[in-house]
């Protein structure tokens, strides 16, 4: 369950639920642009690290003192400069008392051959930390030390977004001439090759989330959006030539957040983050239609790492393999459990062409771990969360009682032809498990214990309901049908959609566990 406050808690009991809101973010830009940028300049301050303008990693900038005019204060609310912190571009000239550079502070950003994809320009963050920005600077784009394209801005905003269409290019430069207040240096926090759209309820025609994940990593899990946004002015049509569907490309990165306005103040939790996989335009023109998928749209090339190792190295080796793109923070995009350490592989002899998706998944059921994204985008390879999450889908939010489905009779497990084995009952079904990368018999037991302990509960409950968007796949939770709250579950499928508000529909296994949880302070229990 993603954290909410009590508030928030509060409202999915009542009987109407407060006005919900869908909020997608969508950068525009060639994918690895940006990694491929170097920043240059003719002249910075000692102490700025320019070079790391054109990352688009977490970074924390704060104001300082200087001698600039007026940065020296004596009140003590800013600080003193030290090593390692976050200064961005700041240029070695200042400007004049009427706030314009006898010599213009020039930044150039090259890349590593030229583009060919278009980009609607670039967006520029100045100084947000001192709240101060260039009023007068001209873009220039370059192909082979020829210019290709020059245009001047007149400004009055700490972020300008420089909506110029480049293409076959492989340099820019931004040439200051004139800044937003006198004798100070010139500014810049981030250089963001592209532009960033928000679409919001008032553009969504329609949503829908979708997750699942498997107990046994018997399957590669799923998390992806589908939604329309509405195309009345012909935005997205592909004829139109001043539309934005020349910029879409595969693996755009889209940020999604869900909200809900409690006492006049809306609350923000991530939804997830995706990668455009597919989109169109129907001919009724008036909808576009797109599809974002997770990381494993990274992940279909086919493996050529080591086949020998620890889960754990042959893991990472598929994950590096893959380059996916860094968070925020510069951190990978993936976590794996120290568990994945303690098991040895080989399957050196196999000759089957995995992909980078396949490998990671055999990883995690040979180490007995489940995987699933995270809603910050990142790919989790861990056992599963033992606590229960604190949540109960209550009678009064479900559209139908809940659904129950009784799964054939478990037997016995059966890893690898026999190498290892667990045995259930005396009749039933034999689950075959088949997994190249459990080489010994120790390992091969322990996971056919695994599976059958998982698969012993045969109950599988579903049901349709007005949904909290703060649940997700492998959540442990509650649920109540007409006999009180008896029903404790391992969530495998979930989905929401929003039209408005949200309704939903929720999928999982039953297991052996009391379904005592905590909710808005009311303590329920109930035994399966």
């Amino acid at each position: 369950m993603i954290a909410t406050s009590d508030k928030w808690r509060a409202a999915q009991l009542g009987s109407l639920v407060p006005e919900a809101f869908v909020e997608i973010a969508y950068s525009i830009t060639e994918p690895g642009l940006q990694e491929s940028a170097i920043e240059s300049n003719n002249g910075a301050k000692s102490f700025s690290d320019h070079e790391n303008i054109v990352q688009t990693t977490g970074r924390d900038y704060q104001p300082y003192a200087t001698l600039e005019h007026n940065l020296w204060v004596l009140g003590g609310e800013r600080e003193t400069l030290s090593s390692g912190d976050d200064t961005g571009y700041v240029s070695s000239v200042i400007s004049g008392g009427d706030g314009e550079f006898s010599t213009s502070p020039i930044v150039t950003i090259t890349l590593d051959n030229v583009h060919t994809q278009a980009i609607p320009g670039i967006t520029i963050t100045w100084s947000e930390a001192f709240g101060e920005y260039a009023t007068r600077f001209r873009v220039i784009a370059y192909r082979g030390g020829t210019v290709i394209l020059s245009h001047d801005f007149e400004n009055a905003s700490v972020v300008t977004e420089c909506l110029l269409e480049l293409v076959d290019y492989d340099k820019l430069q931004i040439v200051i001439f004139e800044w937003c207040l006198p004798q100070r240096s010139a500014r810049i926090e981030q250089i963001f090759l592209g532009a960033t759209n928000t679409y919001t309820k008032n553009d969504l025609l329609n949503y829908k989330h979708t997750q699942s994940a498997d107990l046994l990593s018997a399957e590669l899990p799923k998390n992806s959006i589908a939604f329309s946004l509405n195309n009345v002015t012909g935005m997205w049509n592909p004829d139109n030539p001043s539309g934005n569907i020349k910029y879409l490309s595969e693996q755009q990165e889209l940020n999604v957040r869900y909200g809900l306005k409690l006492d006049g103040t809306t609350e923000w939790i991530e939804a997830g983050t995706f990668w455009v996989s597919e989109w169109e335009t129907p001919s009724n023109g008036l909808e576009a239609r797109f599809t974002a998928r997770d990381l494993l749209g990274f992940m279909s090339a086919v493996y050529t790492g080591p086949r020998t190792g620890t889960l754990y190295e042959v893991a990472t080796a598929a994950f590096e393999q893959a380059e996916l793109p860094l968070q925020k923070n510069g951190q990978p995009r993936w976590v794996l459990s120290e568990n994945l350490k303690e098991y040895d592989t080989d399957f050196s002899d196999d000759e089957t062409e995995y992909t980078l998706a396949e490998v990671i998944q055999l990883c995690a059921n040979a180490a007995c771990c489940v995987m699933y994204q995270d809603r910050k985008g990142v790919m989790h390879v861990e056992t599963i969360r033992e606590n229960a999450s604190g949540y109960a889908v209550r009678r009064m939010v479900s559209y139908t009682h809940p659904e129950f489905t009784l799964q054939k009779p478990l037997k016995s497990v059966d890893v690898n032809n026999g190498l290892g084995v667990a045995v259930h009952a005396s009749i039933g079904e034999v689950q075959k498990v088949d997994n190249p990368l459990i080489s010994n018999v120790t390992r091969a037991n322990h996971v056919a214990e695994w599976v059958r302990k998982t698969l012993e509960n045969r109950k599988i409950v579903s049901g349709e309901y007005r949904a909290d968007p703060s649940l997700d796949v492998l959540d442990k939770i509650a649920v109540e049908s007409k006999y009180g709250i008896n029903n404790a579950i391992y969530v495998t499928e979930v989905e929401f959609s929003y039209s408005g508000a949200f309704r939903g529909r929720y999928t999982g296994r039953a297991t052996d566990f009391p379904a005592e949880i905590w909710y808005s302070g009311e303590l329920v229990s109930g035994e399966v």
